[in-house]
């Protein structure tokens, strides 16, 4: 099977998200941020029982403030590998076949044997081929069209494991197989 990928802006980053996603275990960072002000609280009336109030409100702010800053800055720190990214908006094509995968544009070209993906899944806009460390392949369901279902067999073939689909998503934005 070979899709030729012809770039739609944004498209490839999306993808990227979605092998993250897909790689990463469940973000437990609302949990660190409640227990992190709960400790503030606490501090606040054992240490300063007089201002506690005062005390809270200004060190949760201050906890807060760095918490959207620091997301800030890494935005913008991806932003500027967006820009300079020369692979998002050039043609790229992917092909599958009984041995593995093969990823290429005009100055890259990859293949990995089956055994390099952990699984396969497919969210709304993409089917993925997850390799470990947040890495693999997103296939853009706009190329697949009607061979949806043909490609859903054969990634269960090739992988000997069925592919996670929407159908079977869990909380978290995670998949998993049916």
């Amino acid at each position: 099977m070979r899709f030729e990928i012809l770039p739609i802006h944004g498209e490839s980053f999306r993808g990227c998200q979605a092998l993250v996603r897909e790689s990463l275990p469940p973000d437990r960072s609302g949990v660190i941020s409640f227990g992190v002000c709960f400790a503030v609280v606490i501090a606040a009336y054992l240490l300063t029982p007089s201002t506690a109030g005062v005390t809270t409100l200004i060190a949760t702010g201050a906890i807060i403030a760095f918490m959207f800053g620091s997301q800030a800055h890494a935005k913008g720190r991806v932003a500027q590998l967006r820009a300079a990214d020369k692979h998002s908006l050039e043609t790229h094509f992917v092909e599958l076949d009984e041995t593995g995968a093969r990823t290429w544009c005009n100055h890259v070209d990859a293949r990995f044997p089956w055994c390099d993906f952990t699984r396969a899944t497919e969210n709304a806009e993409f089917f993925l081929l997850i390799r470990p460390g947040g890495g693999g392949i997103a296939i853009p369901k706009r190329v697949v069209g009607t061979g949806a279902a043909e490609l859903r067999e054969r990634l269960a073939a090739w992988l000997g494991q069925p592919i996670a689909s929407p159908e079977s998503a869990v909380p978290g934005g995670g998949t998993q197989a049916t």
